[in-house]
């Protein structure tokens, strides 16, 4: 018996060649099946993590001579996914906004990037000690932000 399911997408599953319009409608396909299956269970849905940005002499190198810098177009593409997954769930199924979340500073400020005139989300440097892993402070912002959701679900 089984009240609550979930699963969620790492970083790595949503890389710059990745097709995220193909990868969400099987997202999708999927979701629909399990709950046809599983009626009484509720499926939460997660945003894709994120990564914080590659700094330091070799992004502006990178910069310099017009490549791209590791985590832009990266995020860029998690973005899109996290776009169209709360699109399509908000306000009708439970949503763990895991991106909004790794890229809340701890005083509620964004952290974010801009590319091509448009911003888009990052993971808070302060999460992470290798870009796209969270550290101990960013597992307990994580993991007490899911307890909440866990709680709100409770009385339901």
């Amino acid at each position: 018996k089984v009240d609550i399911a979930f699963f969620k997408f790492c970083y790595v599953d949503i890389m710059p060649a990745s097709d995220v319009s193909r990868l969400f409608e099987s997202y999708r396909s999927t979701l629909a099946s399990l709950k046809e299956k599983y009626p009484k269970v509720v499926f939460i849905h997660i945003t894709s993590s994120l990564t914080s940005l590659q700094t330091g002499p070799k992004a502006w190198i990178k910069k310099v001579i017009g490549r791209s810098i590791d985590g832009f177009d990266d995020n860029i593409k998690r973005e899109q996914f996290n776009a169209m997954l709360l699109k399509e769930y908000e306000g009708k199924d439970a949503i763990f906004d895991l991106a909004k979340i790794e890229s809340t500073t701890p005083d509620g400020s964004s952290s974010v990037f801009e590319k091509d005139g448009k911003t888009y989300p990052r993971m808070v440097p302060e999460y992470t000690n290798d870009g796209g892993h969270l550290n101990e402070l960013g597992r307990k912002v994580v993991a007490e932000q899911f307890l909440i959701l866990l709680a709100s679900l409770a009385n339901k």
